[in-house]
C-alpha cells in the first residue's frame, strides 16, 4: 500500500476485499477456482466503476497494449517476406 500511494498508483487488495475468499475458492494453494475468479472479478469491476481515474488509465493502457500489439505483428509480417 505504501509503495502505491508513493507513485499514486490504485492499489485493490485482494486479501482486504470484499467478498472474503475462503479455502473453497481456491484450486491449490495460490490460484483461484471459478467461484473464486468470479469473486476476483467482480471486486475488480467495482473498483473500477467506482473509480473513474482508474477506468481511464487501464482504458489508456489497453489501447497502448493493443497498439504495441499491432505493430509486433506487422513488423512479423514483414520480416517474413521475401526480398
Amino acid at each position: 500500500a505504501e509503495v502505491a500511494k508513493k507513485h499514486d498508483v490504485a492499489l485493490l487488495d485482494i486479501g482486504s476485499a470484499s467478498p472474503k475468499y475462503s479455502v473453497a475458492d481456491f484450486e491449490d494453494c495460490c490460484h483461484l477456482n471459478t467461484a473464486g475468479g468470479l469473486k476476483l472479478y467482480d471486486s475488480v469491476l467495482d473498483r473500477l466503476l467506482k473509480d473513474q481515474r482508474l477506468a481511464k488509465s487501464m482504458a489508456r493502457s489497453s489501447e497502448h497494449v493493443a497498439n504495441n500489439a499491432r505493430k509486433r505483428s506487422l513488423a512479423a509480417r514483414d520480416s517474413q517476406r521475401p526480398q
